[in-house]
């Protein structure tokens, strides 16, 4: 970003891609040492390679630090080396970024892509999307279509498409058709969320909360901000809330569209890992829009039981979510950040404020607390971005800083709680107090 479009260069030379550089100087040694690899065993299970997603992201730096006037199809297949890596697959992705792939012949895409591999698959589909951003161009569709089985006819066969590259497939095609309200890919990314399933075994290769997730998102761009901005929903709209709710609370009791695409349609929707991706889709398409309705589906628990069923995580997605759909309620002070706690919290917390030396609050509420805090002062940092105001600096400062010395103070104080002699000890605290 610090060195975007900074280096000129002539469109007949090669990209030069640096190397990552993994030397280190360890004291006392005098001069540095490079990672090795280890030795692998030929019969062992694939181990694998460490440096091929930075070195993809190095090849995406080298585009966008050049700047060029323009580049052809045959330059994009001069730059290709002899075997396909992760460093020409970044570079790849990094001319997309850069709007330079809109020269690419079918055909050129075509055969990086028969080739399977996935950092390459990822940078032409991405890449090529962001390009044609918006366009709904019907060839770029077409080269995504054949990497998203969804979109496949039925009965077709299976192209062995692997999940990292169907969730590059996914995003690309939300890119693809950014803000044109398209409901039938919208509607083919909401049977793919509602399919997954839970399951006994999970499959590394299948990246089902990877997949979601670029589902969500492509939900999200398609439908940006075509949410009704009417306080009552519509007939349509009541069926999509009742299936969103289903995947972010797990409330439901009807079939959820899509369960036929699944061999194991008997099975429940995996919440865990459909909540986020629904989340950020929903949000997505109600953002700004005052929906109350919507911004209630994102819930905060209320109580202790109820916080026992929602990640941390899932709870600072759905305090931005809820700002990102309200977003006039936005405010830059910490009244306003703390007014999305619930009730057990903030008393837990006012608790812990008046008496430090009185036991901890749950490890599992401070979390809690944080990540609702923590998506509530990303909303802030959303709306004022690039205005520099001062008093939402303030807020954000104030909530880092004391975050940072939580950090520190609840390391000394479970070390102080967990000695035998803490009656004592608490006895002469309160002395010198």
């Amino acid at each position: 970003m610090y060195h975007l479009a900074s280096h000129r260069q002539s469109s007949s030379d090669s990209l030069e891609i640096p190397k990552i550089n993994t030397s280190a100087r360890i004291i006392p040694m005098p001069s540095p040492v490079a990672l090795a690899e280890k030795d692998r065993d030929p019969t062992g299970p694939a181990v694998p390679d460490r440096s091929e997603w930075p070195d993809f992201h190095s090849g995406v730096a080298a585009a966008l630090r050049s700047k060029l006037d323009g580049i052809d199809s045959s330059q994009i297949s001069f730059n290709r080396p002899t075997d396909l890596d992760a460093r020409h697959a970044g570079l790849l992705m990094g001319l997309g970024l850069n709007g330079q792939l809109g020269s690419m012949l079918s055909s050129q895409a075509y055969d990086y892509l028969k080739a399977k591999h996935d950092p390459t698959s990822v940078g032409i589909l991405l890449g090529l999307a962001v390009t044609y951003l918006g366009t709904s161009d019907p060839t770029v569709t077409s080269v995504i279509s054949i990497h998203l089985p969804a979109l496949h006819p039925p009965r077709s066969s299976s192209l062995n498409v692997s999940g990292m590259t169907k969730s590059a497939a996914a995003v690309a095609l939300g890119l693809l058709h950014f803000g044109t309200g398209r409901r039938s890919f919208a509607d083919v990314l909401v049977r793919e969320m509602c399919g997954v399933k839970v399951t006994n075994v999970e499959d590394a290769g299948a990246c089902r909360e990877a997949y979601a997730l670029s589902c969500g998102f492509a939900f999200g761009f398609i439908m940006l901000g075509k949410g009704g901005k009417d306080n009552v929903a519509t007939a349509n709209e009541v069926d999509l809330l009742r299936v969103f709710r289903a995947l972010i609370l797990g409330e439901n009791n009807r079939p959820l569209p899509g369960a036929f695409y699944s061999a194991s349609s008997n099975a429940p929707t995996d919440v865990n890992i459909t909540s986020s991706a629904a989340t950020v889709g929903l949000a997505l398409m109600f953002i700004r829009s005052e929906r109350q309705d919507v911004a209630n589906i994102f819930e905060i628990p209320d109580s202790p039981r109820r916080l026992d069923y929602v990640r941390s995580d899932i709870l600072l997605l759905r305090s931005l979510c809820q700002s990102l759909v309200m977003w006039n309620s936005i405010t830059p002070t910490k009244e306003w950040i703390e007014s999305g706690l619930p009730k057990f919290l903030v008393e837990a917390a006012a608790v812990q404020t008046l008496d430090p030396l009185n036991k901890p609050m749950d490890p599992e509420w401070e979390v809690a607390r944080w990540s609702i805090i923590a998506g509530a002062c990303f909303a802030v940092g959303f709306k004022f971005a690039g205005t520099a105001t001062a008093e939402a600096h303030a807020t954000l400062i104030h909530y880092m800083d004391r975050l940072t010395r939580a950090c520190y103070v609840k390391g000394e104080l479970y070390t102080l709680f967990s000695l035998p002699s803490f009656a004592s000890v608490s006895g002469r605290a309160n002395s010198k107090k």
